[in-house]
């Protein structure tokens, strides 16, 4: 009998922690889709990736 309740409680805190990451993943979403903040993505992604390929150029 007691396994069957910690298999619930563990279940509803399972689905808790899931519901509480998708929330967070889907707030996430919404600001890193903002133009401003993709924008200084991109540039940052740019930014590192020049700096990697100078390197190569100049090894």
């Amino acid at each position: 009998m007691l396994r069957d309740r910690e298999t619930r409680v563990f279940a509803v805190l399972t689905f808790g922690w899931l519901t509480l990451y998708t929330v967070l993943v889907a707030r996430a979403g919404e600001v890193l889709r903002r133009p401003g903040v993709r924008r200084m993505i991109e540039a940052a992604t740019g930014t590192i990736l020049l700096g990697l390929g100078l390197r190569i150029a100049l090894e």
